[in-house]
């Protein structure tokens, strides 16, 4: 009877509040729930002098490989799970900037080969265009802080417009790092070309630093660094290299990575794409062993060349010196094959027939520039040609299963829309340019001419 009644009661109580505008209420209410929203890491910025921000945060549990640190937006540091704490130094005085501190772990994502555009991208092609994939390390960020807003204080002294210039363009000039750091990079690189940079310093742990690659106006610079490669033998099986293993010119290094570099004499090297052209100014962060001091240099800056730009260039700097207005579409795209299969060549190492030879000193120039393709690049090259003459043309490299006798025929041509049994290539399935490994030069880091960050 008791039930009864309460049941009679609580309805009659929520028909009056439906009625009477007042909230509604169905369920229990958590004596909690105001505690749902409050974040597990609370973060707290304090300036300090001109320059300097110090950021302060409470130990969480489960922080997977440790702390992120974001400024404006972007990652600036990323720290151990020991670590609660981080001073941001350098910045320009009397500017605002919003931080935010987060938990990442590291897993690894697979990465496709894009046989058009000669880029390695998330998605996956499509199947005419698709080529190997890799699997990457990539920061998955979990649990987040409070953003905070913190404004450095404004300098009083006059600076002159040359001073102001010379303080943008480097801060070189007040040395804050333990070690000492310069960058090499083998070749000055193009965008979406992998290369391979030699960091020489003094400094003997990859684990004490980190090198960042800022755009000129102070904003992240989109890279993607290379790790382990699947590679698929002839007979379906599959090996794990690292991508060092590929480049045959380079000095002997420690084959475990520590944080995507690997030990050489006088340094580290790593291979390395920027996936835009553009002025790359290069900063070092460093925790120095023991001390829990972090500090940041910028030790240069370097231009990345448009690929796509050059390579338009360059292609129709080709078709203008082989062809001309009288000829017919299909005259001017076999003018060009011929010129391609005339000044254009293929690499490959004694030990495994089919398998390209990379050299580090190489590393960053695209095939147009190297005058060399291989027998998946080139068909596709010729696509190009076909749209820029007017003779459209496909390719056939993953027209049938690999391996097989079809495919062998016909992977490294290109077919006619127009005409089906029209066929063009340029490089072909034999052995051209042999390399020997045992016979390959290794790279004297000393003495090698390098394009430099300057």
């Amino acid at each position: 009877m008791k039930r009864n009644i309460s049941r009679v009661i609580s309805i009659l109580l929520a028909f009056c509040m439906a009625f009477s505008g007042l909230p509604l209420f169905v369920g229990s209410l958590d004596a909690n729930a105001a505690s749902v929203t409050k974040k597990k890491i609370m973060l707290k910025a304090t300036v300090s002098g001109k320059t300097t921000v110090k950021l302060k945060w409470n130990k969480v549990k489960s922080p997977g490989k440790g702390y992120a640190v974001f400024r404006d937006g972007k990652v600036i540091k990323r720290l151990s799970i020991k670590k609660t704490s981080f001073t941001d130094k350098g910045l320009k005085p009397g500017t605002k900037h919003r931080y935010q501190i987060k938990t990442y772990t590291k897993k690894k994502v697979t990465k496709w080969y894009n046989k058009k555009t000669g880029k390695w991208q998330k998605k996956k092609p499509a199947k005419k265009y698709c080529g190997k994939s890799k699997k990457v390390w990539t920061y998955v960020y979990k649990e987040k802080s409070n953003v905070v807003v913190a404004k450095t204080k404004v300098s009083k002294k006059k600076t002159s417009d040359a001073e102001s210039k010379e303080d943008k363009e480097s801060a070189t000039d007040t040395k804050s790092t333990q070690y000492d750091y310069k960058l090499h990079l083998f070749n000055q690189p193009y965008s979406g070309c992998e290369v391979i940079i030699y960091l020489e310093t003094t400094n003997p742990s990859a684990k004490d630093f980190s090198l960042y690659f800022y755009d000129s106006d102070g904003s992240e610079f989109k890279t993607t660094e290379a790790g382990p490669v699947a590679y698929y033998e002839p007979d379906g099986t599959c090996t794990l290299r690292t991508v060092l293993d590929y480049y045959k010119d380079l000095p002997e290094c420690e084959t475990e990575a520590v944080y995507g570099w690997h030990k050489v004499d006088g340094g580290f090297i790593k291979a390395i794409t920027f996936e835009k052209s553009g002025t790359v100014v290069c900063k070092i962060s460093e925790t120095a062993s023991g001390l829990g001091k972090t500090s940041i240099d910028a030790i240069g800056s370097f231009s990345v060349i448009d690929y796509e730009k050059a390579h338009d260039e360059w292609l129709d700097s080709i078709i203008a010196g082989c062809t001309d207005d009288s000829m017919t579409p299909y005259q001017k795209a076999c003018a060009v094959e011929s010129y391609l299969r005339d000044n254009t060549k293929y690499k490959k190492v004694s030990d495994k027939d089919g398998k390209y030879c990379y050299l580090a000193k190489d590393s960053g120039l695209p095939g147009f520039i190297l005058g060399e393709y291989s027998s998946a690049t080139s068909p596709y090259e010729l696509e190009n040609v076909g749209a820029k003459v007017g003779y459209p043309l496909r390719s056939m490299y993953d027209d049938y299963e690999t391996w097989t006798d079809e495919w062998y025929s016909y992977h490294y041509k290109a077919v006619s829309l127009e005409e089906p049994k029209q066929y063009f290539y340029f490089c072909d399935t034999k052995d051209s340019n042999i390399v020997y490994e045992d016979k390959v030069q290794h790279v004297d880091l000393k003495t090698y001419h390098f394009y430099d960050a300057k």
